[in-house]
């Protein structure tokens, strides 16, 4: 069993070294909690120097009673505390409080030292700009003309800008006046569906779901157009890098046209008949001519009919638009009009086509004698006829051909009036289309209107959206707000540091004379290049080079001669 740890008030005796101090154990188990032993863990007290309180989970305790005293002095050391951190806060909120005051007055000075900073450096660039004239050796006559040419161009730029002022007001006003047709339109376009019955409002439905399919379909086209076009580009492109591909395409297309010549001669050909063939022939293409002329006449009475459709279609909507759309009913009036054009141009067509029957009739009968009177001249002729008799057949023949001939006049005659006819019905189907664009647009209109007034109906809806929006903003506005000294901060030192660079730079001799010798470089690079220039001119008139050449050659050959003179001299 362990010894109980000595209290303060031990045996004493009469040597004060060893008062106060525990007996060894008479075990050999140590001691509970002797561990790490410190002299500041021995309190001294009256009776002396007392031994090691048992040590618990919570560590060593300098105290044994917690009493009033301890509370009262741990209160006011966690008051001086909080006292000491409300001076610092209220010491940091005035430093805000005064950064927020002066920060106005801080960015209205660095707008001041901003333009200033810009001013000065433009008077930088212009005295730049005049040392560098001064070390060209720029004379006044051109730094003048320089002067009149940027004047110039700065009248050019001042009066492009008028003009784009001027467009910029016209465009606003012409958006203004767009804008009070739409807000017209809207108001109309509420008027006409308030104004809608059950039945109108469903056919206003199946117009719109009509109107949106024809809009994909046209996007759908609109694409696939687009990518045939990027298509032909590239190949355009290719095409014209080439000039082989460029001459094999002509020889192509020409190629092409020979080959299709040749076709139609060599049908021409094969398909040439005797008279009795083409006479076949031409009866086969008048009867083709017939039924066509049957099947136009359908199919102007079913145009007719729709244009009479479009009519009464056209009077319902000019009746329902004509109180608001001036303009538009003035391009209904125009349509009228055109359809009217259209009926007297019908009405002359009949009597045309009349007349054009009744001549081909004529023709008809005309053919039918003259077959009938060379049907008889074949059966009647037993024996060769006589020499008036075949004169009279010649000029028969002859007549007959004159009448043949006329009769292919009078088909291309109506080939001409069926392309003409051709082009008048293609003309009323443009118009009709044009119509049913015409009508389209408008649906289109009502309908993006009918959304709007959808949107503009549900009040609480938008004042909901609008007081979120609001919400969210002031959330954004007081984050800002908070982040605002945060980044204030940051730009003072930022700019503290700058400063502090750029006066560390300015006052770094090895910057001065970098500055200093850069300048230096450019003047011995200027003059570098004079010299050069001057070097090299001097060195073109003074080039002897040539002229060496040409004397030692001299010399040369007069040595020759000499050598020459001598040696046959010699020989003599």
């Amino acid at each position: 069993m362990m010894s109980r740890p000595p209290s303060a008030f031990a045996r004493r005796t009469a040597s004060r070294l060893s008062s106060g101090i525990m007996q060894p154990p008479k075990t050999g188990a140590p001691l509970m909690g002797i561990t790490n032993v410190s002299v500041i863990d021995r309190p001294i007290t009256q009776q002396g120097v007392t031994g090691l309180r048992p040590s618990t989970t919570k560590g060593p305790q300098f105290r044994q009673v917690l009493d009033k005293r301890y509370y009262d002095g741990l209160i006011r050391m966690k008051m001086k505390t909080i006292a000491d951190e409300v001076v610092k806060l209220n010491t940091e909120i005035e430093i805000q409080q005064q950064q927020h005051a002066t920060s106005e007055i801080y960015e209205k000075r660095v707008r001041e030292i901003a333009a200033e900073l810009t001013e000065l450096q433009g008077q930088l660039a212009d005295y730049n700009m005049v040392v560098d004239k001064i070390n060209t050796n720029t004379g006044k006559f051109e730094i003048d003309r320089e002067a009149e040419t940027m004047k110039f161009e700065n009248e050019n730029l001042a009066a492009e800008l008028d003009q784009l002022f001027g467009q910029n007001r016209t465009k606003e006003e012409q958006l203004q006046l767009l804008e009070q047709e739409i807000q017209n339109e809207k108001n109309v376009t509420e008027n006409l569906i308030e104004e809608m019955n059950p039945d109108e409002r469903q056919s206003y439905e199946e117009l719109k779901v009509v109107a949106d399919e024809l809009k994909k379909a046209i996007d759908q086209s609109t694409h696939v157009l687009e990518e045939l076009s990027q298509k032909k580009t590239q190949y355009e492109d290719k095409l014209m890098g080439s000039q082989i591909r460029q001459e094999a395409v002509r020889l192509y297309y020409k190629l092409h046209e020979r080959e299709e010549r040749k076709a139609a001669l060599i049908a021409e050909e094969k398909n040439r008949a005797t008279p009795a063939q083409e006479k076949e022939t031409l009866m086969q293409k008048m009867k083709e001519d017939n039924a066509e002329m049957a099947a136009m006449e359908r199919q102007l009475i079913q145009i007719n009919e729709q244009i009479k459709k479009k009519k009464e279609e056209l009077e319902l909507i000019e009746q329902d638009l004509e109180e608001s759309q001036n303009e538009r009913h003035q391009k209904f009036k125009e349509l009228k009009r055109r359809e009217e054009t259209m009926e007297q141009f019908m009405s002359t067509y009949e009597d045309s086509k009349n007349a054009e029957m009744k001549r081909i009739e004529e023709l008809e009968g005309k053919i039918v004698i003259a077959l009938e009177q060379m049907s008889k001249n074949i059966a009647g002729g037993g024996s060769l006829p006589s020499r008036d008799e075949f004169s009279a057949l010649i000029e028969n023949l002859s007549m007959k051909q004159e009448e043949l001939q006329k009769s292919k006049l009078t088909v291309e005659e109506l080939a001409r009036k069926q392309q003409e006819l051709t082009k008048n019905v293609e003309k009323v189907e443009n118009l009709e289309i044009k119509i049913q664009n015409e009508i389209a647009s408008i649906t289109e209109k009502l309908t993006t209107m009918t959304e709007e007034i959808k949107v503009f109906v549900d009040l609480d809806k938008l004042r909901g959206e609008a007081q979120e929006k609001r919400n969210k903003l002031l959330r954004e506005r007081e984050d800002l707000l908070e982040a605002k000294p945060s980044l204030i901060s940051t730009k003072e030192e930022l700019q503290r540091e700058n400063e502090e660079l750029l006066k560390d730079l300015n006052e770094n001799e090895t910057y001065v004379q970098l500055n200093n010798l850069e300048k230096k470089l450019q003047l011995l690079e200027q003059g570098n290049l004079s010299m050069r220039e001057f070097i090299q001119s001097k060195r073109t008139e003074m080039d002897y080079e040539p002229i060496r050449e040409n004397a030692l050659k001299l010399v040369n050959d007069y040595n020759q001669l000499l050598r020459e003179y001598y040696t046959t001299k010699g020989s003599q």
